[in-house]
């Protein structure tokens, strides 16, 4: 016997998929400093941050799984969000004389040493940050356009 086609469509169900382990990632970074509106913040803010954005991943990864129509209109929101987040907040980050530079210094300096006592690495942070930056934007234009073109696959709640 075999099983009726799934009626969610690849892409979605890769989306789906990456907010699952973006939510995972979330809950593995729970002791470390985090990204706010542009503020690297650390201790209890960055535990609140960190949990709230694992469980908005997970439910959107399921909601999305199920097809709901408002998930996918909060998925758009929360990809632009990321978007604004990159490539208007991202950059103070590594913006010489911010003060954010030295706090982005201090959190490589305390989870990779090594390339904290590179002469360079100030350098390496900002071609790093540029292409990670990069990446993520072209990630996250393409996850918003499936979710704009596969609207007709989801469903509107009758609640």
């Amino acid at each position: 016997m075999t099983k009726p086609p799934s009626r969610t469509p690849l892409s979605i169900k890769i989306i789906s998929t990456l907010y699952l382990w973006g939510s995972l990632a979330e809950l593995r970074g729970l002791s470390h400093s985090a990204i706010v509106f542009g503020f690297i913040v650390s201790g209890t803010p960055a535990f609140s941050k960190h949990l709230l954005s694992a469980l908005l991943l997970l439910g959107l990864a399921i909601g999305l799984w199920r097809l709901h129509e408002a998930t996918r209109r909060i998925s758009i929101f929360y990809e632009c969000y990321n978007l604004l987040e990159t490539w208007i907040l991202m950059p103070l980050l590594v913006s010489k004389g911010s003060s954010s530079t030295f706090l982005l210094k201090d959190i490589i300096a305390k989870d990779m040493p090594r390339l904290a006592r590179n002469p360079a690495a100030e350098k390496l942070i900002i071609i790093l940050s540029a292409v990670f930056g990069f990446a993520m934007s072209i990630i996250t234009l393409v996850i918003i356009w499936f979710l704009i073109k596969r609207k007709s696959a989801f469903v509107k709640s009758t609640k």
